[in-house]
């Protein structure tokens, strides 16, 4: 090289080239996605290849009678994307490459290798969902994902003018996504010479819908107590009248019927918290049918009408629509200055209901007083509840418009005629990439000490990634809103998709709602109070995620066996992570040099909770390991017994299924017309 020049590089043309799927455009939730790229695009930039497609959650025929807001995995377009496979072209076309339960591995993937760039250009780009600061929680410091009403890309979103009545239901939206194949060859920085392999063929294996499907936070009774839309009043007019109405509580005259029957009435109103400031910012539909539930009380009672509840009567609603209540039209009131007026001192935003309502029973905690602490009933949905088996499974996916896009590049003359001359002359092609198999393997609930052998034959192995997952059977109203359920309560005989710590069967109102266990009631009552020692202050989050996540389940401790030794030779603890109480420092050690190894940046460990894995790096830097013969097993222990206290670990509670990720190293080797593949 010269000084006074730069160095001499192959001139390289690169153009996007747009492939159809070969099987149409139009796809619904569980059908497969075809693609071929031809040999006469002879050579792509894999890293630049990525899936379009557009995804819509599709309600049109579901049936139910009731309006609700859906939307994708946090995770975006990629939990569609079940099983992925990719052959070399041609009529005896080699595997190349499979990772099964794709989406499971992605999840792992955007779980750790995070931070707010990437969430937000994920969100953008791929359909994710993002926290939105303006539908932020005002009553903690509680943060979701799922929380993102005003600039949710799979549904529109009500007007931001406050006084703008809105009496139309939403419309799920086409969220249009640019999806990286996170696969070996399509992440690999190394051109892919097609021309020697004549083309690629590439199958994807769609989820089904209900793995992907999830409600607004916000709506749902199952998590996020503090996000909730807390019911004000029936008049609209606030207490504290000629003192300036800071508080902007309900007047007692405002109150629903502390006792006896109510009238019917037309009209509901809710409370600023929660920046429910806007009409745009408010998370339910019109059409939506909702109710309200004293969020303090125990949450896993059967019936909606025993946690409404504090004692044996029955809270009930009569209105032309059934049960519960549907919203008509939804307007927010700004400011007054004056509470006496209707909207409040800071305004406050009016629900219509469809039909005019009567509540029936006798309970004087119902709706509260005139306080603070009283003030705890919120509002949740009950369409997807309400709604009869058939009509959720007509619930799918509308995935349109799909194509591959893959970006070609067109090398000199001079390049393929040299490549094909070495090639004839009996010259070889060796083109290394970093895949991933999925070993599976089962275990009980009941399983305590486990020994699950993972039987690798890589030759170059780089690490190894176990994700248990819920294996539990669910109906599809109970996976997508995250809680088993009957009409309109729980069932607590069919078992929970709690992925958080729990403590005993008898106190199970004393949930932690959140991983850290933090309190839960509306007010500021009981702040660091112990949670055994005051009743009913805790509720639990239920995942919708089962199956695509972790679980810990309260494991004890592991460890690896292979090659005639234990590895690490000290059992990794896992019980301070598994009961939300701290963090194990051999655990995310072994975790990030797993992650790095499997080219996979651990940037945050902020989700650690939310999607559980064990991690072991069988190699370092640039080096690899042969595993076969090696005779793997992974030694599970589960040790803790239930009891009451909430820094000690449980007895496990879920049946579980191992996605046990291989990392390593794969060499296609092209000699002549031949093909093969070393693993």
């Amino acid at each position: 090289m010269s000084f006074w020049s730069s160095e001499d590089k192959i001139p390289i043309r690169q153009t996007k080239v747009s492939l159809p799927a070969e099987n149409g455009l139009n796809y619904k939730a569980g059908q497969t996605i075809h693609f071929s790229i031809p040999p006469n695009i002879e050579f792509i930039q894999p890293k630049e290849t990525y899936l379009r497609m557009d995804i819509m959650v599709d309600d049109s025929t579901w049936g139910a009678t009731g309006a609700q807001r859906f939307q994708l995995d946090k995770i975006g377009g990629s939990v569609v994307i079940k099983d992925i496979r990719i052959f070399a072209g041609g009529a005896g076309g080699t595997l190349l490459e499979e990772i099964q339960d794709y989406n499971c591995l992605t999840a792992l993937r955007y779980s750790y290798e995070q931070n707010h760039s990437l969430r937000n250009k994920r969100s953008l780009t791929e359909g994710g969902s993002q926290f939105n600061s303006k539908c932020r929680s005002t009553m903690d410091n509680t943060e979701s994902e799922t929380n993102n009403v005003t600039e949710n890309p799979n549904f529109d979103s009500f007007t931001d003018n406050v006084v703008a009545l809105q009496n139309t239901a939403h419309v799920q939206r086409k969220v249009k996504c640019l999806l990286p194949l996170h696969t070996g060859i399509f992440q690999n920085d190394k051109v892919f010479p097609c021309l020697l392999t004549d083309g690629l063929r590439i199958e994807i294996l769609l989820e089904n819908a209900p793995r992907c499907i999830v409600p607004l936070s916000q709506v749902s009774d199952n998590c996020h107590l503090n996000e909730k839309v807390i019911f004000h009043s029936r008049n609209g007019v606030a207490q504290n009248v000629g003192t300036g109405g800071v508080d902007d509580l309900q007047d007692t005259t405002g109150r629903w019927a502390d006792t006896g029957a109510d009238g019917a009435i037309t009209e509901v109103w809710v409370r600023r918290d929660n920046q429910q400031t806007t009409a745009e910012t408010f998370p339910f539909s019109v059409g939506e049918y909702f109710d309200f539930v004293d969020m303090t009380q125990n949450q896993t009672t059967a019936t909606v009408a025993a946690r409404q509840n504090n004692d044996s009567s029955l809270m009930t609603y009569s209105s032309a629509d059934g049960l519960p209540m549907k919203i008509g039209s939804i307007q927010h009131y700004p400011y007054s200055g004056n509470g006496a007026a209707v909207g409040g001192y800071w305004g406050l935003t009016k629900i219509t209901l469809a039909s005019a309502c009567t509540r029936t029973g006798n309970n004087s905690r119902i709706m509260g007083g005139n306080s603070e602490s009283e003030a705890i009933w919120t509002m949740v949905s009950r369409t997807l509840t309400t709604a009869t088996a058939s009509q959720v499974a007509n619930l799918n996916l509308a995935i349109t418009d799909v194509e591959l896009i893959v970006q070609q590049l067109e090398m000199p003359n001079q390049y393929k005629t040299k490549l094909m001359k070495m090639m004839k002359e009996g010259g070889s092609l060796n083109y290394d990439f970093l895949s991933y198999r999925n070993y599976k393997s089962s275990a009980l609930s009941s399983d305590t000490q486990v020994s699950m052998r993972i039987p690798l034959v890589e030759s170059r192995a780089k690490s190894i990634l176990c994700v248990p997952t819920d294996s539990s059977t669910y109906t599809t109203k109970c996976q997508i809103q995250g809680t088993p359920c009957n009409v309109i309560g729980h069932d607590v005989t069919t078992g929970y998709n709690n992925h958080y710590p729990e403590y005993t069967d008898a106190i199970r109102d004393t949930y932690g709602y959140n991983v850290n266990n933090e309190r839960c009631r509306l007010d500021g009552s009981n702040r660091g109070t112990n949670p055994l020692a005051v009743a009913n202050l805790y509720v639990p989050t239920f995942s919708e995620r089962s199956g695509l996540v972790g679980i810990w389940d309260y494991l004890t401790n592991y460890q690896l066996f292979y090659d005639g030794k234990l590895n690490p030779s000290r059992k990794v603890d896992c019980q301070g992570i598994a009961s939300g109480k701290k963090l194990s420092q051999q655990w995310a050690i072994e975790a990030e040099k797993a992650l790095a190894m499997a080219d996979i940046r651990p940037l945050s460990f902020r989700d650690l909770h939310e999607n559980a894995f064990i991690g072991r790096a069988l190699s370092l830097n640039d080096g690899v390991y042969d595993t076969r013969g090696k005779d793997f097993n992974l030694q599970l222990a589960y040790e803790g017994a239930s009891n009451a206290d909430p820094t000690q670990s449980a007895a496990p509670s879920k049946n579980k299924l191992w996605n046990c990720y291989c990392a390593h190293l794969r060499r296609l080797v092209v000699k002549g017309n031949a093909i093969s593949l070393e693993v």
